[in-house]
C-alpha cells in the first residue's frame, strides 16, 4: 500500500490485527486527502443518498423520475448489513426494489405514498446511529481472527462513512487526517474523550478521572474516540482582530458580509478590556495607535481552524475597504481575542519583537508548499507565469478548498492558452512542469488534468 499518504506503522501483538489496523488508519488519511477528487473517493454515504431521495420526493415529485434511477442504484450499492438494526431500512429497500426494470422502478417509487414516510424515518435513524454503527463494526472487524483480505471492502466502506460524515460536519481535511493522531494519543487534552468525562473539564476531578481512563483504555476505547470526535458539537464564537492603518470614530462602525469594524474605544469592548487589564501582552495589542478592531462570528471545532475562517472573512472585508477608499489597512495576524458574549474572553497574542525577527523555524515555513520552492531548478518558459499566480495558489493552500485550487488552475491555464512561445502554447509548458510533481502533491493531479483539457 505504498501509494497511501504518510504511512503509519503501528505495532500490535497479533500480526493479522496489526495489518488491519495499519490499513484502516492509513486508508482514513488517504480517503480524506483525496475525497471528492475522483469517482474512487466519493463524498457520499447511505445517509446523504437517503436525504437526496427524500428531497426529490418532497420537493420535486412531479419531475423526480429522472433522478431516481441513479439514486436507487447508489442506495443499493451500499452495504446494508451494518445497518440491519434500523427499523425503516427494510421498508425502504422493499419499495426501491419492488420492480427490476429501472423505468418501472422509478415510476413505482414516484407514485408510492409510503416511501416518503419510510425515508424520513430512515434519515432520522441514520443521523442518530450511522457513525456509531460503523465504528462498532470496525472494532469487530479489526480485532477478529480474519486476515485483512476477508474484510478489506467492508473496512473501506466504513472508512468512507466516517470521512464523508466528518466532511459534511464541516471538519477541515487537516482535522480529519489529524484524527488518526488524536485516536492514538495518550494526551488527555488531545484524545477525543467521551462526553461524561469531557463535561468535567475545568473541575478538580477532571485530570484524575481522565488520566485513569487513559491508563485503562484499550484498543476498542481508542476507536470509540472516533465517535466521540464526531459527536462533539461545533462552537460558535467571535474572533476579534486588530486592523492597523485605519480607525473609526466612536459611535461609528462599518459592517460588510458579517464583519464589523469599529473603534477599540467602543463600549462593546469595555468588559473585555477590563478582563485583560493586567495582561501586558493584551494591553500592548490594544494600545497600538491608528488601528481599529474587526470581528466576525464563525462556527468551528478546532480553534486554529476557527481563527483561519475568521481571518479570511476579515481579509475579504479589508480588501474591500482598501479598494474603495485607497487605504492600506492590514490585519495584525499574530494576535486575536475570542469571545462568545463580549464579556468572557480568551486571547492569543504574538511575542513582541520575536514576532518581527524571523527565526530559522519560521523561515523554513516560507519554503513549504510554495510555487517558488517547487520550481527551484526548473528552466521551463512557463515558470514566470506560474509564479505570477502564486497568490491564488497560496489562498488554495490556506483553505484546502478544491474549488480554490480549480480557480488557481483555471486562471493559470486560461491566461496562457492563447500565449505561444516558439510556436508552442504556453499551457503546454505548464502541463509539462506540473507533471513533474504528480507524486509529490495530489493537487497537481488536478492541475495536469485541467491543463490537458485546455491544450
Amino acid at each position: 500500500m505504498n501509494y497511501l499518504i504518510g504511512l503509519l506503522e503501528i505495532k500490535y501483538t497479533e500480526v493479522h490485527v496489526e495489518k488491519k489496523i495499519n490499513f484502516f488508519f492509513n486508508y482514513l488519511k488517504h480517503y480524506a486527502h483525496y475525497i471528492g477528487q475522483s469517482p474512487f473517493y466519493p463524498q457520499d454515504n447511505l445517509l446523504s443518498i437517503s436525504q437526496r431521495l427524500l428531497f426529490q420526493l418532497k420537493h420535486n415529485r412531479t419531475n423526480c423520475k429522472k433522478y431516481l434511477r441513479g439514486l436507487r442504484r447508489s442506495f443499493n450499492e451500499v452495504n446494508h448489513e451494518v445497518y440491519s438494526s434500523l427499523t425503516s431500512l427494510e421498508d425502504v429497500v422493499k419499495i426501491l426494489n419492488d420492480k427490476a426494470d429501472d423505468d418501472e422502478a422509478s415510476k413505482f417509487i414516484k407514485d408510492n405514498e409510503q416511501i416518503g414516510q419510510y425515508l424520513g424515518h430512515l434519515v432520522e435513524e441514520l443521523e442518530d446511529q450511522m457513525v456509531k454503527l460503523c465504528v462498532d463494526r470496525l472494532k469487530n472487524r479489526l480485532a477478529c481472527e480474519h486476515e485483512l483480505e476477508e474484510h478489506l471492502t467492508e473496512i473501506k466502506d466504513m472508512t468512507q462513512v466516517i470521512v464523508t460524515e466528518l466532511v459534511f460536519q464541516n471538519h477541515s481535511i487537516n482535522e480529519i487526517i489529524e484524527l488518526v493522531k488524536r485516536v492514538l494519543s495518550n494526551d488527555i487534552n488531545f484524545f477525543p474523550l467521551k462526553e461524561e468525562i469531557e463535561q468535567l473539564r475545568g473541575t478538580d476531578s477532571f485530570e484524575t478521572i481522565a488520566t485513569d481512563f487513559m491508563k485503562d483504555r484499550n484498543f476498542s476505547d481508542q476507536l470509540e474516540g472516533i465517535h466521540h470526535f464526531y459527536a462533539k458539537e461545533a462552537v460558535e464564537k467571535y474572533f476579534i482582530f486588530r486592523v492597523d492603518n485605519i480607525d473609526f470614530f466612536t459611535d461609528q462602525s462599518f459592517n460588510i458580509n458579517g464583519v464589523t469594524f469599529m473603534s477599540k474605544d467602543e463600549d462593546k469592548f469595555k468588559l473585555i478590556k477590563k478582563r485583560f487589564r493586567d495582561k501586558e501582552s493584551v494591553i500592548k495589542f490594544w494600545n497600538v495607535e491608528d488601528s481599529c478592531f474587526a470581528f466576525t462570528k464563525v462556527s468551528f471545532f478546532e480553534t486554529e481552524i476557527g481563527k483561519k475562517k475568521a481571518m479570511m472573512k476579515i481579509q475579504h472585508a479589508v480588501n474591500h475597504i482598501n479598494g474603495k477608499l485607497d487605504t492600506n489597512a492590514i490585519i495584525y495576524k499574530r494576535g486575536y481575542i475570542k469571545t462568545s458574549d463580549f464579556e468572557q474572553a480568551g486571547s492569543r497574542q504574538g511575542l513582541g519583537k520575536s514576532d518581527i525577527m524571523i527565526r530559522k523555524d519560521r523561515l523554513d515555513l516560507l519554503q513549504q508548499d510554495s510555487v517558488h520552492s517547487m520550481l527551484t531548478g526548473v528552466t521551463s518558459k512557463a515558470k514566470d507565469e506560474m509564479i505570477y499566480n502564486e497568490a491564488l495558489y497560496q489562498r488554495a493552500s490556506l483553505t484546502g478548498s478544491t474549488a480554490d485550487y480549480w480557480h488557481y488552475l483555471e486562471c493559470l491555464v486560461n491566461n496562457t492558452r492563447k500565449k505561444r512561445l516558439d510556436g508552442v502554447p504556453l499551457c503546454n509548458y505548464i502541463a509539462e512542469i506540473l507533471s513533474q510533481f504528480l507524486n509529490k502533491d495530489h493537487k497537481h493531479d488536478i492541475a495536469l488534468s485541467l491543463s490537458l483539457i485546455h491544450i
